[in-house]
């Protein structure tokens, strides 16, 4: 991969304007469930969950040969605004 801010644009904080990827393959994880593979909940603190989910992704990557040193793009919805400042303190 090649990251490029380029010198036209605003320096972003935390990420990089342009990703070209020049070789490989796309892989697509759907990571939406509060459950483990157990099927039991996680319940709704914040900190869990979000750890709980990087945990489920990096299996997936993992199970793929992959590891998060290959992720070019990560969504993240939050639902309830309320919990967007929790979300961002333990997300770093």
């Amino acid at each position: 991969m090649r990251f490029v801010n380029p010198a036209t644009l605003s320096k972003p904080p935390g990420y990089t304007h342009v990703v070209e990827v020049t070789k490989g393959r796309t892989i697509y994880i759907p990571v939406k469930l509060r459950l483990t593979a157990q099927a039991t909940s996680l319940g709704v603190e914040i900190s869990a969950l979000r750890h709980s989910r990087f945990e489920n992704i990096k299996e997936a990557l993992e199970a793929v040969g992959a590891t998060f040193k290959e992720v070019v793009k990560l969504n993240i919805y939050v639902v309830d605004i309320s919990q967007l400042q929790a979300f961002r303190e333990v997300a770093g």
